[in-house]
């Protein structure tokens, strides 16, 4: 919907409903693949924050990661192409719950501890690149959120 104010239009957000399913649907290289896949997005800005750290942790919690520190361990010895291989070959819902972590991976890197509602991938010009380019090397549809902002629902 478009509002036209004095010359300015203001365009509403598209709005996308993100969500992840059980984890049980995944293999543990699946779940590997999508550690590192986090962490590839993470080392887009050359910087590892608390916010960061925090959200993979969250991550391996939710997907009932007994051992985290080996799982990290070996998304670390896990050759990319691999990573993207695996995410590729998952289903559309499966890749929508890594598409729902990676939105929240990439929020985290602004330093808020919490995940906003509105999502503009051109708020984060270190990370933008590396998405587009996993998502379509892991073939995850991100049309709605190349240009502007997204309200997540």
């Amino acid at each position: 919907m478009e509002t036209q104010v004095n010359q300015f239009i203001f365009r509403e957000p598209k709005k996308v409903e993100l969500k992840s399913v059980e984890f049980s649907s995944f293999s543990h290289r699946q779940l590997v693949a999508i550690i590192k896949s986090a962490s590839y997005l993470i080392a887009a800005d050359n910087r590892f924050t608390n916010e960061e750290k925090s959200w993979l942790w969250l991550l391996c919690s939710n997907a009932n990661v007994s051992n985290p520190q080996q799982a990290f361990e070996e998304s670390h010895g896990m050759d990319v192409n691999e990573m993207f291989t695996s995410i590729y070959s998952m289903s559309k819902e499966q890749k929508d719950t890594v598409l729902y972590y990676w939105i929240l991976v990439i929020q985290s890197s602004s330093n808020n501890p919490y995940p906003q509602r509105t999502f503009n991938l051109n708020s984060f010009p270190n990370e933008k690149p590396y998405f587009i380019d996993m998502a379509r090397r892991c073939n995850i549809d991100i049309s709605a959120f190349i240009n502007g902002p997204v309200q997540l629902i």
